[in-house]
């Protein structure tokens, strides 16, 4: 289990700066990313 959660951790960082690098021009559309990686964190801190 705690394997499991160390890959989603990483997974999650990794998406996260997937993310930044294909929003890095301020778009509107990089809100979502952010919400994301939001509502990602808080998933994996429960």
């Amino acid at each position: 289990m705690l394997t499991f959660i160390g890959v989603v951790v990483v997974a999650v960082i990794a998406f996260k700066y997937l993310c930044f690098f294909l929003v890095h021009p301020n778009l509107p559309s990089n809100v979502l990313p952010v919400n994301i990686w939001r509502t990602l964190r808080v998933l994996t801190i429960k």
